[in-house]
Parts: C-alpha cells; sequence; structure tokens
C-alpha cells in the first residue's frame, strides 16, 4: 500500500514540475528578461578594462549544458554590432572553476569569438566577483569536476572613473534585441 502512495505522490510530482517547465517561460516577459540595475562596481580587475560597456558571464571552461550555448549566442549578438558600437563593448568571460592553467579561461571563450575575453582569478577573487554579482555557484554533487551555475549575463557600463552594474538579463535564451537597445542606450549617453 505505501508503495503505491509513493508511486501516486511521484507521479503528480513530475506532472506539476512538467507543467511548471512548460507554463513559467510564458511569464516571463521583456519586463523580466532584464532587470535594470543601479550598482557600483569596486572590483580591480573590472575597473582596469578600456572599454565602455561590458558584458559579463561567469561560468566554467569544462561546461558543456550552460555555457556553450549562452557564449554561442553572445558571439552572435557581438558581431551583429556595428563597427563602432563593437570598438566600446567587451565580452569577460569569468571562470568560476580555478582551472590550473591560467591561460585556460581565454583559450575556452576565444573559441567563441577571437575578440572575448577569459578571466583567471583565484579563489579568493572568485568568491569576491561571485559575491558582487550575486551569481549561484557550487559544485556538482554527482561530478566533482563540474559545477553548477546560474547562466546570467551582467551588462556593465563605464562612467569616468567608475563602473556601474546597469543590466542583468536572466532569461535563456538572453533577449539579444533587448541586450542591443541597452547598449545603444548607455553608448548614446556615454558617447
Amino acid at each position: 500500500m505505501k508503495k503505491q502512495i509513493y508511486g501516486i505522490l511521484l507521479f503528480v510530482l513530475i506532472i506539476i514540475i512538467s507543467i511548471l517547465v512548460v507554463v513559467a517561460p510564458a511569464f516571463l516577459s521583456e519586463h523580466t528578461a532584464a532587470v535594470k540595475a543601479e550598482q557600483e562596481l569596486n572590483l580591480p580587475l573590472i575597473l582596469n578594462d578600456d572599454k565602455n560597456i561590458q558584458l559579463i558571464f561567469f561560468g566554467y571552461s569544462t561546461c558543456v549544458d550552460v555555457c556553450i550555448p549562452r557564449l554561442k549566442k553572445l558571439s552572435q549578438l557581438y558581431n551583429s554590432l556595428d563597427k563602432k558600437i563593437k570598438d566600446q563593448v567587451g565580452i569577460l568571460f569569468i571562470d568560476i572553476s580555478v582551472p590550473a592553467d591560467p591561460q585556460q579561461p581565454s583559450k575556452y571563450v576565444r573559441s567563441f569569438n577571437p575578440d572575448f575575453k577569459g578571466l583567471y582569478l583565484n579563489k579568493t577573487a572568485v568568491r569576491e566577483y561571485i559575491q558582487a554579482f550575486r551569481v549561484f555557484s557550487s559544485r556538482s554533487l554527482v561530478n566533482k569536476a563540474e559545477y553548477n551555475h546560474s547562466s546570467y549575463l551582467y551588462l556593465v557600463e563605464k562612467k569616468g572613473q567608475k563602473k556601474w552594474l546597469r543590466y542583468i538579463y536572466k532569461t535563456a535564451p538572453y533577449p539579444l534585441e533587448k541586450i542591443k537597445d541597452n547598449i545603444k542606450e548607455l553608448i548614446g549617453e556615454t558617447s
């Protein structure tokens, strides 16, 4: 009798999760796809970049499930920008895994686009950046070489000597046209 009840409960749970997976994206609109933020960033490696706009993505160099499709979309977005705008926009990949080879993040992200930058950080700096951007990250319980992580995209604007987090894109796939519009809007303000 208990097995039958557990079976029914499991079946109901699977149905509820399936419905949520199908229905939840319908509630996401342009308004929730991009969250406007106004946060000053005092992170040294972010401050040293010369681009007016940076799109920042956190992942790890051996990720296949999340990072590859997101970085392909970022390359598509970057390649669609006019040269004048592209010269002011940088794409930064921050590796959360602290790989053994410090060049690995750059090699990985440049396989998607040679203009992209990969950033290697030590464990302390990774923690600092993860906290500043509120990135979800944890080692996989199944495979310790893998990480579970959020796939948000962060748009950072340079204003004078300061960098400001302006938008967080939370939906997948990324709203590429919305991102382009936000970039154009900000560059119009900074040009």
